[in-house]
């Protein structure tokens, strides 16, 4: 390393016995690249030499052979349509509608809920009073019992007179509007009676003595379908009531509140037309919390709040409609 002075690259540092070089190399990973690429394309090439070997060259291939060809790639189709007409992701409210479509038997008992398309909505700083859709009026409704304070009234409501109650109810609303749960709109579309017909049925005996009431339950399960592919079902289940039995073991309720309305003269019973209606979804439901708790569902309950009355949906039922889950599935 000595006497090199007149080296390209040389830096001369006459205080200094040596000399550094400093050469600048690619890292391994990007020569690693470099080799991969290089055997990648070469395979490419190999890949197009042998096929140019057995069919041919361009001008060899004879007009029916290219009309072959052609017509064969054109013509393709994916080998399994199935998965691609059945969507992977559906929530509990889709599956219903479909099953409803698929059933004219129920399209026909449930038409009395279509309603037509609302015209488009102004914004609200456009409107001087905003009237509450059906459906928001449900949605209020079901903010309510979400917050109703279940231990607290089992403590004291029999003993209330129903005017008493009645009151209870007002000013239970009043304070849901002053924490900013409920809107005033929404507040005015809540009717305090029915509330407290519920409170006053089997049902909130039910209640009353839950072991523990789980509202307002997200689930995210699959489920299998008629091809064998699975089906990832959303939902979110509005009461859970756990109870223990005769013989001390925990069981489960599953409860869905209903606000339609019925204006009809169909000769069905409303109580069939719910039946029919939310059998499938209270199914998935009592499924659903089976997997996600490990307890036993023994009761599926349907309470409407128009008909003040809960209506049962059968444990034959149900189970019969996850058995043929293919048909909505």
């Amino acid at each position: 390393l000595f006497g090199e002075g007149n080296s390209q690259g040389a830096i001369i540092m006459p205080e200094a016995n040596s000399r550094w070089e400093i050469h600048l190399h690619q890292s391994l990973k990007s020569v690693g690249e470099a080799i991969r690429e290089n055997c990648e394309e070469s395979q490419r090439k190999e890949e197009i030499s042998e096929q140019n070997n057995s069919n041919g060259s361009f001008e060899d291939n004879t007009v029916d052979q290219w009309y072959y060809e052609i017509n064969r790639r054109f013509s393709w189709q994916y080998p399994h349509l199935k998965a691609v007409q059945q969507v992977a992701k559906t929530s509990v409210s889709e599956l219903k509608r479909q099953n409803s479509m698929h059933s004219n038997e129920e399209v026909t008992s449930t038409s009395i809920f279509s309603k037509p398309t609302d015209p488009m909505i102004r914004p609200k700083f456009l409107q001087t009073t905003q009237q509450l859709s059906a459906a928001e009026r449900g949605t209020a409704m079901h903010i309510v019992m979400q917050h109703l304070p279940l231990k607290e009234l089992a403590m004291f409501w029999p003993t209330l007179s129903q005017n008493e109650q009645i009151d209870y109810m007002h000013r239970f609303l009043i304070k849901l509007v002053q924490c900013e749960i409920l809107t005033e709109e929404q507040r005015s579309v809540i009717q305090p009676l029915q509330i407290v017909h519920l409170l006053s049925t089997p049902l909130s005996q039910r209640l009353f003595n839950a072991e523990q009431i789980l509202r307002e339950v997200p689930f995210t399960l699959t489920f299998p379908s008629e091809n064998l592919t699975n089906i990832l079902v959303q939902g979110v289940i509005d009461v859970v009531i756990i109870y223990k039995d005769e013989f001390n073991e925990l069981k489960a309720e599953i409860l869905d509140y209903k606000t339609d309305s019925f204006q009809t003269n169909s000769e069905t019973e409303p109580e069939q037309i719910l039946q029919d209606r939310y059998a499938l979804q209270l199914a998935l439901y009592a499924l659903a919390i089976e997997r996600l708790i490990k307890i036993d569902v023994t009761r599926c309950t349907l309470y409407s709040f128009s008909l003040e009355r809960e209506i049962n949906i059968s444990n034959e039922l149900r189970k019969s409609i996850i058995s043929k889950g293919s048909h909505f599935l």
